[in-house]
């Protein structure tokens, strides 16, 4: 008799958007939050959400212009992700 084997491993995800504790919203391929990035004179600096990834205790926000932004654990309300 033969038998097939399950595969257990986890399909990659994709990041999707990251919401804060406040209710602020970073989703992948739309414009950050108006005065999320700034100049020294506080005019807003339009940014893309490109990407996400996971560094200890903290998330990072990759932004078009190669701007990123630390956001700690504590003030992330939830994460979506999809398999890719």
């Amino acid at each position: 008799m033969t038998t097939q084997t399950e595969t257990t491993e986890t399909p990659p995800l994709e990041f999707v958007e990251l919401v804060t504790t406040d209710g602020t919203r970073y989703r992948k391929g739309r414009l950050a939050p108006a005065m999320t990035v700034t100049t020294s004179t506080d005019a807003d600096i339009p940014a893309t959400v490109i990407s996400y990834t996971e560094t200890e205790d903290w998330a990072q926000i990759g932004l078009s212009g190669g701007y990123v932004i630390g956001i700690p654990e504590a003030r992330i309300a939830h994460i979506i992700a999809r398999t890719a």
